[in-house]
């Protein structure tokens, strides 16, 4: 078979590589493998009909050939289309393989009829080809077309990134305002900030919000696109818009630990002491994560370390629990969390500690004063949890600073029963016990 070298022209005017008609391609170019090589060869002689039948029908001989199609139908419709002179994407429409050119679900649908100006625009946008674009808009394309799921080539390109398609589409009129059936718009999925600012240029919404709750200032936030958070609060975007479950985006920024948005946020003046519908706020989120810039950030901002979540959590009892990181703990003390807060249960820090086995942290907070015969709701003590785990090192600790080792839980439990299998505990417990008396 003679070989074809294809050379793609990289302007405007040849999107495609370019051969003869009675030329035939390599289809090793293609990056084919091997086991499809004999088939497809045989198909390139006829139409384009005849091959995508001859193709379908390989499909359906084993399961071993259709996986095989399957898993390389895009450098398939590739090889169709440039051997053919077609558009790739009516190429896949026929050839009824969809799921290589785009997994999101609003494209998917798209595949099976490319027929439509506006579906072809969309589809052009997805390749980023500015030639098919241009020759969309020329043939008729509404440049407004919103698919079944709402989205239009403007979102799209700017989601993707097309600053050079982006300015093309609003040339043509484009509606920066128009919601897909999330609610979501152009602006929210703006990639870079010149995109961003030429959809405010254009009038875009700057605090319109999704179904969710979404604006673009928490996208940019979630998303850590620094620039267009910049853009964004230069134009006076609400820093304090809630999604529906109460995030901010400054929560988005602490979550994702990305710092110089927070700051970005603050420096907006972004509350940081607003709480998510289950009482969340910025700081725990930055707590759980284990990110002490961003603790240190926000409390050097105000944040109030002594917000409870809906189920009595505190910041402190998070750092004391999930991390341990005597650091945020240290910051946290520094910033008088109180470290004798409970949460529904009547846990405190202390115990939360302890039960971590986290001596460091249980040290720092009884040098703050916590207190260490506080109970829970089942009348457990930190000193009955030392007890419980054998952990000697905080069973003294916590006698040095006047743990109540005669305490009892609701059932009569003490610290000397639940230390039943640890006699080194049990024995400082039987001395602790007599010095009281």
């Amino acid at each position: 078979m003679k070989k074809v070298i294809i050379s793609f022209v990289l302007c405007i005017g040849s999107m495609y590589p370019m051969q003869k008609a009675d030329e035939k391609i390599d289809v090793s170019l293609m990056h084919l493998p091997p086991e499809l090589h004999v088939h497809i060869i045989g198909q390139l002689d006829g139409s384009l009909d005849e091959a995508i039948q001859a193709i379908k029908k390989l499909r359906v001989t084993s399961k071993y050939f259709n996986t095989l199609i399957e898993a390389n139908a895009g450098s398939i419709y590739k090889l169709l289309a440039t051997r053919f002179n077609k558009n790739p994407m009516n190429v896949a429409a026929q050839f009824g393989i969809g799921t290589h050119i785009r997994s999101n679900v609003p494209y998917r649908t798209l595949l099976k009829d490319w027929s439509g100006k506006g579906k072809a625009l969309l589809a052009s946008v997805n390749l980023d080809s500015l030639q098919q674009v241009i020759q969309n808009l020329q043939q008729g394309a509404d440049v407004n077309y919103q698919d079944k799921y709402g989205w239009t080539a403007l979102m799209l390109a700017a989601n993707k990134g097309y600053t050079v398609i982006v300015k093309l589409l609003l040339k043509n009129k484009a509606n920066p305002g128009l919601q897909n059936e999330n609610g979501w718009t152009a602006l929210m999925s703006a990639a870079n900030n010149t995109i961003a600012q030429l959809l405010l240029e254009k009038g875009a919404t700057l605090d319109l919000q999704s179904k969710a709750g979404w604006n673009a200032l928490m996208v940019a936030a979630d998303k850590g696109r620094i620039e267009v958070v910049k853009l964004l609060l230069k134009n006076k975007a609400t820093p304090d818009l809630r999604r529906k479950d109460g995030m901010t985006a400054l929560m988005m920024a602490a979550s994702r630990g990305n710092i110089k948005v927070a700051e970005l946020l603050l420096e907006n003046k972004a509350n940081p002491d607003l709480q998510r519908e289950d009482g969340l706020t910025a700081l725990i989120w930055a707590v759980s994560k284990g990110d002490h810039t961003i603790v240190k950030l926000l409390l050097e901002n105000k944040a109030n370390p002594d917000l409870q979540k809906e189920d009595g959590g505190t910041a402190l009892m998070w750092a004391a629990d999930s991390r341990g990181n005597t650091t945020i703990v240290k910051l946290l003390l520094e910033n008088k969390a109180n470290p004798d807060l409970q949460n529904k249960n009547d846990w405190t820090a202390l115990m939360w500690a302890v039960r971590k086995s986290n001596k460091k942290v249980a040290e720092l907070l009884l040098e703050n004063k916590a207190n260490p015969n506080l109970q829970s709701k089942d009348g457990s003590t930190a000193l009955m949890w030392a007890a419980r785990i054998g952990n000697i090192a905080i069973v003294k600790l916590l006698l040095e600073n006047k743990a109540n080792p005669a305490l009892q839980t609701k059932t009569g439990m003490t610290a000397l029963k639940l230390a039943v299998n640890h006699p080194e505990v049990q024995q400082l417990l039987l001395q602790a016990l007599s010095k009281a008396r």
